[in-house]
């Protein structure tokens, strides 16, 4: 295990949180990939507030406070959320990821399905772009784009909206 804490950000003057690195099988730093890029191999877990990331590899950069995640990567926040997919950006100082590629958002009992989130983690909203499926028990609603605001557990959808239940389309 690879136990290594790496250095705060300041931006305007205000400090973010650490970014812990919690386990990685192999580190190397490639400067092929930037400057101040540590690539992180194998079993990789990092966390930061209340949000832990794990995934197949990654590249940290220090000076930026982010990391690129790549392969079965999955971001737990607390005991609710949960997003997975096959590629993500998360960016430390503002708290902003955006995860692509086989996106599986599920909170509480609602799952969507997509291709493209972003989830801006100090505003607690998640915007999903290029269609969605959203699933609640035996209701599915489809659309283009939507939004979901979390601590109200509020959801709007855009564009091409379908709903779906066992009563009505």
């Amino acid at each position: 295990l690879l136990y290594m804490l790496i250095s705060s950000q300041v931006l305007m003057g205000q400090k973010t949180s650490f970014i812990e690195i919690l386990n990685a099988d192999l580190t190397a730093y490639d400067v092929k990939i930037g400057k101040d890029a540590t690539k992180l191999i194998g079993d990789v877990r990092l966390i930061h507030d209340d949000v832990v990331m794990s995934c197949d590899s990654a590249y940290y950069y220090q000076a930026t406070s982010s990391v690129e995640a790549f392969s079965h990567v999955k971001i737990q926040q607390g005991d609710t959320l949960t997003l997975t997919s096959d590629l993500a950006f998360y960016d430390g100082i503002n708290k902003l990821a955006r995860v692509r590629n086989n996106v599986n958002l599920v909170n509480n009992d609602i799952t969507l399905t997509t291709d493209s989130v972003n989830y801006n983690r100090g505003l607690g909203i998640v915007d999903y772009l290029g269609g969605g499926i959203l699933t609640k028990e035996d209701l599915q609603l489809t659309s283009e784009r939507g939004r979901f605001i979390m601590d109200s557990e509020i959801f709007y959808f855009m564009d091409s909206v379908v709903v779906i239940n066992p009563e009505y389309t």
